[in-house]
């Protein structure tokens, strides 16, 4: 009988040499960097239960303290700048050099990210929105607003790329629309607060608005450096650079994520309209300063009670019908407020405006996380964030000049781009799993779509938490594994009977 058909005696098994557990530990970083071709320390992702819940709340926490501050800012801004004798034009400059300096980091950050680790670069955009915001004190003529307005665009920017491919690398996939939407949440929560706080302070205490802005982006810091990993965290099956087809090299050589930036357009566009115009629609309309207030602490107020409950629903339902959802009833909702004369019928549309989008964000930020390869998740939403904020910039460079032909015109022209990008975005994702049971497509060397039995890209490493029923995994792994579970058992049985008869 052959030595090789018995098991080894269990007397054997445990006196045998094993390695130290640092040991082991080394080689598994040495396999994540291989992963990432990074020499930055590493860690293994996603993080189990309760350090993934400790992430997620500091993730929301820091946006809750920066967009506290810069949500204090956004409805006085353009009144101010107004005050100092700027034109409705220089108003819409200044709105848009915020996100134009936020569209030339987003895409550079991101990359840089995904080799050297999230948390440089969330702290260096508090750094330097810090410094934004106390340049303001410094304000002597409107046209420097540009210059400080940008280095503000530019600090959210990397913060924003680097906190959503955060939530990438550490959340398990079945808890990501959750864990998208309480960062969104913690985001909306300092945009309700923020302007309320504002208002009440009025343009005439701005300056030390900015000084809260830049207290709150210092205060920021504090959950990030107490909870974000020092090192790159790298998902299981993270394919080496090396080793990836040419077609995954760049995250948009997918249709599915080209998808995702045609969405994420439509919602820049009404962002930049909003930016610019919401303000001067309520001041048109007769407003008072605690009116604009309220009307955007209203409009965030829904988002932040339903990031959860949105989370769970894109956790479970189709994530492209939701957005797409999002997408045409932000349209709708742009049409109407030009032609209301009532600033209380404003305040009210605007806040179920928010009640019924806010599904869109969490839907499409987990489906660019499920689109694409774990070792690319920074520039991934780099290049999604990037397109949004360049589609903010050119609606609010855009708003400000066509608000001043008539009120309408930009509101109106906003939703009828969106209508068209939201029947893209359908066209694009035909075809591309977006549900949570769906099966995952990979991309093929030629640019096209193969399905596959694990997620896009995965390695040996992630296909075997689904052989073992990991619940991260997907719920058709689970069935796999199962079934060649029952397959190995059976394999096995033949084999010992065969041992048994030689």
């Amino acid at each position: 009988m052959s030595a090789e058909l018995l098991p080894t005696p269990r007397s054997e098994r445990d006196t045998a040499p094993r390695e130290p557990r640092s040991t082991r530990a080394r080689s598994r970083r040495a396999a994540a960097r291989s992963a990432t071709g990074s020499t930055q320390p590493v860690a293994a992702g996603p993080l189990d239960g309760r350090a993934a819940r400790n992430l997620v709340l500091a993730l929301a926490l820091s946006g809750f303290l920066e967009w506290l501050g810069a949500g204090s800012i956004l409805p006085l801004l353009p009144l101010y700048v107004r005050q100092h004798g700027g034109s409705d034009a220089l108003v819409g400059f200044i709105m848009a050099a915020f996100f134009l300096a936020s569209l030339v980091v987003q895409y550079p950050t991101g990359r840089v990210s995904d080799r050297i680790g999230r948390r440089p670069i969330q702290l260096a955009g508090l750094a330097i929105y810090t410094v934004g915001s106390l340049a303001f004190l410094a304000l002597a003529t409107p046209g420097a607003a540009i210059a400080f307005r940008g280095l503000q665009g530019a600090g959210a920017g990397m913060v924003q790329v680097a906190s959503a491919a955060l939530v990438g690398d550490a959340v398990p996939s079945r808890w990501q629309g959750r864990a998208y939407g309480a960062l969104y949440g913690g985001q909306t929560a300092g945009l309700a607060i923020g302007p309320l706080l504002a208002s009440i302070l009025g343009t005439g205490s701005m300056r030390i608005v900015f000084l809260a802005a830049a207290v709150g982006a210092v205060l920021a810091a504090v959950p990030l450096l107490a909870f974000v990993p020092r090192g790159r965290l790298v998902r299981p099956g993270a394919v080496p650079r090396r080793g990836r087809p040419r077609s995954t090299q760049r995250p948009w050589r997918q249709r599915a994520v080209v998808g995702v930036v045609v969405a994420m357009v439509a919602s820049g566009l009404a962002s930049g309209t909003y930016e610019v115009c919401w303000s001067l629609l309520l001041h048109f309309r007769g407003a008072a300063s605690w009116q604009i207030g309220l009307s955007w602490t209203l409009f965030a107020s829904p988002f932040v009670l339903l990031s959860l409950p949105a989370g769970w629903l894109v956790d479970r339902l189709d994530r492209r019908y939701l957005a797409v959802a999002a997408i045409l009833g932000s349209a709708t909702f742009a049409v109407v407020y030009p032609f209301l004369r009532s600033v209380a019928w404003l305040i009210g549309l605007g806040a179920v405006e928010a009640a019924t989008v806010a599904v869109g964000y969490p839907a499409v930020m987990a489906q660019l996380t499920h689109s694409v390869d774990p070792s690319v998740q920074g520039e991934a939403q780099g290049f999604a964030a990037a397109a949004q904020t360049a589609a903010i910039a050119l609606a609010a460079l855009g708003a400000g000049a066509l608000f001043g032909i008539h009120p309408w015109v930009p509101f109106v022209t906003a939703a009828g781009a969106m209508v068209v990008l939201a029947g893209g975005v359908g066209l694009l994702w035909r075809g591309v799993p977006g549900g949570a049971g769906d099966r995952p497509r990979r991309p093929t060397d030629r640019g096209g779509d193969v399905t596959a039995p694990d997620r896009p890209h995965a390695g040996p490493a992630e296909q075997e938490p689904a052989r073992l029923g990991d619940a991260a995994g997907p719920a058709w792994g689970l069935e796999e594994a199962r079934s060649g579970a029952r397959s190995r058992r059976e394999s096995d049985e033949q084999g010992s009977m065969a041992t048994e008869e030689a």
